[in-house]
């Protein structure tokens, strides 16, 4: 389904508001920019269940292979080190990323269009959540600060997954949050990815508190 028009003075309106409404509810005004860049532009969001995988470091493999000495024209085997994805690294984002895609076909075919990564600044949004422990108190999700990969990681693994899918580079990411928690009694760990343009709004203010 298309989002009626809005006006480019409503949608002007719309933008000062929120840009007032930073100062006296920064929370509340971030979720309606994204809920303006949304209705406004594409927006697409997907799950991708299981545990969240970091980044991990790429590893080396040392390989061997035979050339012929510069000096002597004699055959010696030279060793060299190739650099490599770890295993689960790849398959993780390999998911992610066409869970991606599939979110971004659905989001265009309702729209009428043909899905294709975003162009211009976007936001992009990471929720990671972990598996809870049965020590954990309570019922509900907690912030992890566990040693279980650090947030940078999180969010290395979840850009290289939707770089050239959702958007053409990562370095049209210019808002990025990145949040580790510890899953609700019951809850399945997963990472939640959401992605929406920011061409629609503008930037928010820093908040007072900062």
């Amino acid at each position: 389904m298309t989002a009626p028009a809005l006006s480019r003075d409503l949608v002007d309106e719309l933008e000062r508001a929120l840009r007032r409404a930073h100062v006296e509810a920064p929370d509340l005004a971030d979720a309606l920019a994204l809920a303006l860049a949304s209705y406004l532009e594409r927006a697409f969001a997907c799950r991708v269940p299981g545990k969240p995988q970091p980044q991990q470091r790429a590893r080396g493999k040392v390989r061997y292979r035979v050339a012929l000495d510069e000096l002597t024209g004699k055959p010696r085997r030279r060793g060299f080190v190739r650099m490599a994805d770890p295993v689960r690294s790849t398959a993780w984002k390999g998911a992610a990323g066409w869970l991606l895609q599939a979110a971004m076909r659905v989001e265009a075919r309702a729209r009428g269009e043909v899905a294709r990564p975003l162009e211009g600044p976007v936001a992009f949004h990471v929720r990671a959540v972990f598996p809870r422990a049965k020590a954990d108190a309570g019922d509900a999700r907690l912030w992890n600060a566990k040693d279980q990969g650090d947030a940078d990681n999180v969010a290395k693994a979840a850009l290289d997954a939707a770089n050239t899918i959702a958007f053409d580079d990562d370095a049209q990411v210019a808002r990025l949050v990145v949040e580790k928690l510890v899953a609700a009694r019951g809850e399945e760990p997963h990472v939640a990815l959401e992605v929406a343009p920011l061409g629609a709004i503008a930037p928010p203010a820093f908040r007072r508190r900062l």
